[in-house]
């Protein structure tokens, strides 16, 4: 079937009634069973359309661009009936375009499935003369007496002559770099010290007479991931050291912020990131099955002191690595990583979550004489593909190849350890639902935790807002739908009858919504006996383990009203677990006073366009600039709308 829409909106969140014969969206999407009863849409073509005018003031421009603000995710485009292009990948830019659909929309343990489609915000043509400023990315980093910024700048250059959209843009990339002989502030996580920032106006002025201009927030920090011997331990150490200073890092793991990222909003963002400071937290593992987030959520966080694990967007599965799908990932981990690196609440970069554990371990069952093939598979695209960009693109903050992973130990056994949860190295994940979660000797002593955790359901009042009263009982359908995990329940009321008497009570409504309660205070408890267990053991090593250094729980938010691990509702509820801008107006002089600049002429393409740069850093005493010159970098970045 096919069917009709008009754009932008998002199938799942469309109002009614939008589909002639066809009411989409009859409730919230989270409301009883309607995750099952909406699963039809993923399995319908859908054409989005919109007509928009042409003004003639536009055909002056040279070039003309069309914007998708976002597509997801598999699509064929049509201008004026006449096909432009394809879109096949969610995570890289196409144009202007960030197509998204996380891996979580199909289903999770704690997500319902929504398979999401459609043309997310606004569809527009954008214009220019020269060039357009496709990318700016800003890093810092630290030296003993002498500190730089590397500028990497992508532009899209006017003068390629190509009409279509189904052609490549014309990317023009090269990076420049700026000593800075002064002593900077640093950067501090949250709990550690200050978090000053340095406010850089950067101005291109074209060779046409035309001004770009971003204004950017630098921040200096030093990020090292130490895994050395360890005294009276077979194994090596495993922990950050920002700034020179051993961190312990406490916090949780971050999922998507809803099922539907287009209801996602910065003060909705700006809150979650408040509790996690709140909480006394200072870092948050961004999981690899959900999404690379928005642009301000990294900004938060670097205003914030919350440290980042970044997953790259591989999870729990076996994928290809044939040239074709090999080619799109070096084209999403080079934009990501582009986009991304500048914010120093980045402190680490994780290939995966769980797929070097996943074949040690053989979660898939593959035969015996298939293994090799996998590994090389798994090799070709996490270490051959994806370490090598990132190394590339990116050598101020660590890499590791998986999550959990035994660190270099792994890389010494040809990136796949024989157990990748050896306590000894690198970092762990742990569950076990069946062991008393008040002993604190059933938990691993392992160098770091990245996952770890209980589930509960949320309070009543969440749930009552998307059942009805025939729901209310643990054995319904209702709530035997709702919990994704296998035996889920069962788990739950094992920890609960272990330490907890459950009152009587002929209410079978006061049943239910006891049971509800207890299951928040014994994920609290538990999550409360296995970080103090890890903190006890970040100075102490006993028969070769311990010295842990890290402990992130599983997991800090939550998509709809079910039971899951995280410590905060869908709503906010928390469960018990819980630019200053300096305007350049000389873009040839050195200004006086705070402010020095260094300008330079840079012909860029053979066609003639010349870049004026001039960068200008806010800083308390005076600083020396030294602009140096590496060779120019040319080249095509991803297709933008591949054929």
């Amino acid at each position: 079937h096919s069917r009709t829409l008009r754009t932008p909106c998002i199938l799942h969140t469309h109002p009614f009634g939008v589909v002639p014969g066809v009411s989409l969206m009859v409730r919230d999407p989270h409301f009883r069973f309607n995750d099952l009863y909406y699963r039809w849409i993923a399995y319908e073509n859908w054409t989005f359309y919109r007509n928009f005018s042409f003004s003639g003031d536009l055909r002056h421009q040279q070039k003309v661009v069309l914007v998708f603000d976002s597509i997801d995710t598999v699509a064929k485009v049509s201008l004026n009936g006449r096909t432009v292009g394809h879109t096949n990948n969610m995570f890289i830019t196409y144009v202007s375009t960030w197509p998204i659909l996380t891996q979580t929309s199909f289903g999770w343990d704690w997500a319902p499935a929504f398979a999401t489609q459609g043309v997310r915000l606004g569809v527009r043509l954008e214009t220019f003369s020269a060039a357009a400023l496709e990318q700016l990315s800003i890093t810092t980093h630290l030296g003993w007496t002498l500190h730089f910024l590397f500028c990497f700048v992508t532009f899209i250059s006017a003068s390629e002559k190509k009409q279509s959209l189904k052609n490549n843009p014309f990317l023009l990339s090269f990076p420049c770099l700026f000593f800075v002989v002064y002593t900077v502030e640093l950067w501090w996580p949250q709990g550690e010290g200050d978090r000053p920032g340095y406010d850089v106006t950067v101005i291109f002025k074209l060779d046409q007479g035309s001004i770009i201009q971003r204004n950017v927030k630098v921040y200096f920090r030093t990020v090292e991931l130490v895994q050395q011997t360890v005294q009276g331990s077979p194994g090596l150490s495993f922990y950050l050291r920002i700034n020179g200073r051993p961190v312990f890092l406490r916090g949780a793991n971050w999922v998507p912020a809803d099922s539907f990222l287009e209801r996602v909003t910065r003060p909705r963002l700006q809150n979650l990131l408040q509790s996690v400071v709140d909480a006394n937290m200072n870092a948050l593992r961004v999981f690899g099955g959900g999404i690379y987030e928005q642009s301000i959520f990294y900004s938060l966080c670097d205003e914030l002191g919350i440290m980042v694990i970044q997953d790259f967007m591989f999870a729990c599965a076996l994928y290809p690595a044939e040239p074709t799908f090999l080619e799109s990932v070096r084209n999403e981990i080079s934009q990501q990583v582009l986009r991304l690196s500048s914010h120093p609440s980045i402190v680490m970069w994780v290939s995966n979550n769980e797929n070097e554990v996943a074949l040690a371990k053989n979660w898939f069952d593959i035969p015996l004489h298939l293994a090799p093939h996998y590994r090389s598979d798994y090799i070709s695209l996490y270490i051959a593909t994806l370490r090598n960009v990132i190394l590339q693109e990116d050598k101020s903050r660590p890499f590791l190849p998986s999550s959990p992973t035994n660190g270099v130990e792994s890389k010494r056994e040809g990136w796949i350890a024989q157990n990748p949860y050896d306590t000894h190295y690198g970092d762990v994940h742990y569950y076990n639902y069946t062991a008393d979660c008040w002993d604190w000797q059933t938990f691993p002593c392992a160098r770091f935790l990245s996952e770890f955790g209980y589930q509960s359901w949320p309070s009543f009042s969440s749930v009552a807002e998307v059942s009805l009263p025939e729901d209310w009982q643990l054995n319904s359908s209702f709530c035997n739908i709702r919990q994704h995990q296998t035996d889920g329940n069962k788990y739950i009321l094992h920890q609960i009858h272990r330490n907890y008497p459950i009152p009587v009570t002929q209410n079978p409504l006061r049943s239910f919504q006891l049971i509800l309660y207890l299951s928040q205070v014994s994920q609290a408890q538990c999550v409360k006996m296995q970080v103090e267990f890890y903190r006890r053991s970040r100075n102490e090593v006993k028969n070769g383990e311990g010295w842990t250094m890290g402990a992130l729980y599983w997991q800090l938010n939550d998509v709809w009203q079910a039971p899951s691990w995280s410590s905060l509702g869908k709503k906010m509820c928390c469960f018990l677990s819980c630019l200053f801008v300096h305007r350049l107006l000389d873009l040839l002089h050195m200004l006086t006073g705070k402010v020095h600049t260094v300008c330079f002429l840079k012909n860029l393409m053979s066609s003639g366009l010349s870049v004026y740069l001039s960068v200008c850093l806010s800083v308390r005493l005076p600083t020396i600039f030294i602009f140096l010159s590496p060779p120019r970098r040319f080249g095509r970045l991803s297709s933008n709308l591949t054929q």
